[in-house]
């Protein structure tokens, strides 16, 4: 235990490569997560070994931990390598030789010194040599040591070109995280190598142990403080080819000189025969759009190309980019095909306005309804109650029964011709009602239905004339229900027009593109209909200003 003190820096360097293991671990999503974990756990079993080989008190204990050591050592810089290749999104030509070559040589690496006993490749002479705290191992470095060093310092140096060469136009963060696994595993390794020659720094053989230490001090710092394992660098390449935009770039003389795979898609080439020439040329379809922004350095604005169906909508964006001195190398243009969304948001905006007009459309006709279902009700009580009371009095007055008769065969007639409206209406919404057409004499129609009003007019104070055009020829025509829209408007006239006035019902011919066409009118001196309610006149169960203040009874059918 008096020797204690001296393997502190020991198991500090072994627990530091413990927790950064354990971080490592806890982060294996990430890209270069588990090579570097490995990379912890290879300098934690180097390090471990050689705790143990410099308590061990026989020259075969020390022996042997120090073989131990040697599954560290190649473990080490094969993660290494396997992290470098893996942050920097670096791809080998051919893996599974590569990767196969490289654990059988550190397979070898590892059984060497462990057969050794039986070659004598490693330690032809070995020798314990005692001291203070520990006694020493001590034995020459053969050829077979050399050579299995330069095959793992060569892995070592393959990382470390990958790592620089790979993050050189990468942002600074990336840059700073990059310097420090650099800097961190160089440590060691210069360590080692100081080992290997034969320069010894420490009270022991070999001062790698405690340079892992020092070397994982820099790499926790980039792990805490910049973000190593946290933040790490996606390649241009895989981003750039992945988007669905179609992205392009070019240089101040707008020419290309870059593009993704979406836009050799949408500009049906390859990516190589378009690059170097002009932005005109590569973009020939859409010249003119070309040409409105070829100035242009930094914008976002959308555009439309093509009308009707083929018209299409896209959302354009210009950056400039940047050289290394500040000064504008070029652009990036980024197009966004929006037609989809924009079709479907101009669909989504037709479609609201006609739900708001439906709903407008469906206030006003349940306001006719409530009208009418008002207007109805009140027609209907009207001869109902007037039906109650003639019966009432027809029973306690039998002596006056053709009175009260006449009056219950008029009401009856009234709730006739309102059913028999209604009735009418239900049959023409639902299409179940054929015109009936035949020949018919205008002129003569008109002249019944004026004949048969002529009394009426006469007790109502208004003068009723019939003006008919000679010669009018036949039509073919269903009589009921022509007759029946001349009736309504007689009965209108008459209703509406005041003592004193004028109906005139009238017929005539005209020539409209080459074709004979027959009518009849009917005027009146009445307050006819508020030119804001014209619109409204086919409207069913609407009845205008005039025939509510009019006081007659009607529902607007």
């Amino acid at each position: 235990m008096e020797n204690l003190p001296y393997l502190i820096p020991f198991f500090v360097s072994l627990a530091i490569s413990i927790t950064l293991g354990i971080f490592a671990w806890q982060h294996r999503w990430v890209a270069g997560a588990i090579p570097f974990a490995i990379i912890a756990t290879g300098q934690g079993l180097w390090t471990a070994g050689y705790i143990f080989e410099l308590v061990s008190d026989t020259l075969n204990a020390k022996i042997f931990w120090d073989n131990f050591q040697y599954i560290g050592t190649v473990v080490y810089p094969l993660a290494l390598l396997a992290f470098a290749l893996e942050y920097t999104d670096r791809k080998l030509s051919n893996p599974l030789l590569i990767w196969g070559g490289l654990l059988t040589g550190g397979a070898i690496a590892i059984l060497l010194p462990f057969t050794d006993d039986f070659h004598h490749l490693m330690r032809p002479t070995s020798e314990l040599i005692p001291g203070e705290p520990f006694s020493v191992l001590t034995y020459e470095f053969t050829p077979a040591t050399w050579l299995i060093y330069f095959f793992l310092i060569a892995q070592v140096i393959a990382s470390f070109f990958l790592l620089i060469f790979r993050n050189v136009h990468r942002f600074r963060l990336y840059r700073t995280q990059t310097m420090l696994v650099i800097i961190g595993n160089l440590i060691p390794v210069m360590g080692n190598t100081l080992t290997i020659v034969g320069v010894n720094l420490s009270m022991q053989r070999d001062t790698s142990p405690i340079t892992f230490a020092l070397g994982n001090i820099v790499v926790a710092w980039g792990l805490f403080r910049y973000g190593l394992l946290d933040i790490v660098p996606i390649a241009r390449e895989r981003v750039l080819e992945s988007m669905n935009d179609m992205v392009l770039i070019v240089d101040i003389e707008n020419r290309l000189v870059d593009m993704n795979a979406t836009a050799r898609q949408v500009i049906k080439d390859t990516g190589r025969d378009m690059i170097g020439y002009p932005l005109e040329t590569v973009l020939s379809p859409w010249a003119d759009l070309v040409e409105q922004y070829r100035d242009i350095e930094n914008m976002h604005t959308e555009i439309e190309i093509g009308q009707g169906a083929e018209q299409r909508f896209f959302d354009l964006r210009i950056s400039p980019l940047m050289n290394s001195r500040g000064d504008l190398s070029g652009r990036v243009v980024m197009v966004h095909d929006m037609t989809a969304y924009k079709k479907t948001q101009i669909e989504l905006q037709e479609r609201t306005q006609q739900l708001e007009a439906a709903n407008e459309q469906l206030k006003v006709l349940s306001r006719i309804k409530d009208e009418f279902v008002s207007n109805v009700s009140h027609e209907l009580q009207t001869p109902i109650t007037s039906l109650k009371l003639n019966q009432e009095l027809l029973r306690r007055r039998p002596e006056n029964a053709e009175l009260y008769l006449g009056r219950i065969q008029r009401e009856t007639q009234r709730l006739e011709r309102l059913i028999e409206d209604l009735l009418h209406l239900s049959r023409l919404d639902q299409g179940r009602m054929a015109a009936k057409l035949d020949p018919t004499d205008l002129n003569t129609l008109c002249q019944v239905y004026t004949n048969d009003r002529i009394a009426l007019a006469e007790e109502k104070g208004i003068q009723l004339v019939y003006e008919g055009t000679a010669d009018l020829p036949k039509v073919n025509i269903d009589a009921g229900l022509v007759g029946q829209a001349l009736s309504i408007l007689l009965t209108n006239a008459l209703n509406y027009t005041p003592g004193g006035g004028k109906v005139v019902v009238s017929t005539q011919s005209r020539q409209v593109d080459g074709q004979q066409w027959v009518a009849f009118c009917v005027r009146d001196t009445g307050p006819g209909i508020a030119p804001n309610e014209q619109e409204q006149l086919f409207m069913r169960f609407y009845r205008g200003t005039a025939g509510q203040k009019s006081g007659v009874p009607g529902t607007g059918l």
